[in-house]
């Protein structure tokens, strides 16, 4: 029922403009539970600033080591030869790998 209460939880309140306190601070929607989200997003930030290059060395640089990673994508065919006697087609027959 609305009139329950259970807890913290109380029942038959309702809210209307004379219960409103106009004077209350309202909270900071940038921190929850203890936490300040905003400076961790300006940290963030400045972490990001720091990695790009400032020069031409430091381009260059950041080149060789992007180039020393040497992750190739790995090349996959999108099509497999199934068994396909007796399918009219011949022995085998190349279906879309999605389709398998």
């Amino acid at each position: 029922k609305e009139s329950d209460s259970i807890g913290n939880l109380k029942g038959g309140t309702s809210k209307n403009a004379h219960s409103f306190d106009a004077e209350k601070e309202f909270s900071s929607s940038v921190c929850f539970g203890g936490t300040n989200f905003q400076d961790i997003r300006k940290k963030v930030e400045m972490e990001k600033k720091q990695d790009i290059p400032k020069n031409l060395a430091n381009i260059a640089y950041l080149w060789k080591e992007i180039k020393s990673l040497d992750t190739k994508r790995i090349k996959k065919s999108r099509t497999i030869q199934v068994d396909g006697r007796g399918s009219g087609y011949g022995s085998s027959i190349p279906v879309l790998c999605s389709n398998n």
